[in-house]
């Protein structure tokens, strides 16, 4: 998916993290 390719680093995702979001 397109939005997996910015998180190819991170393999956990932290319950409750909107990948959604815009990085800040």
């Amino acid at each position: 998916e397109d939005h997996a390719s910015k998180w190819d680093d991170i393999i956990f995702i932290p319950p409750g993290f909107d990948v959604s979001a815009p990085e800040r």
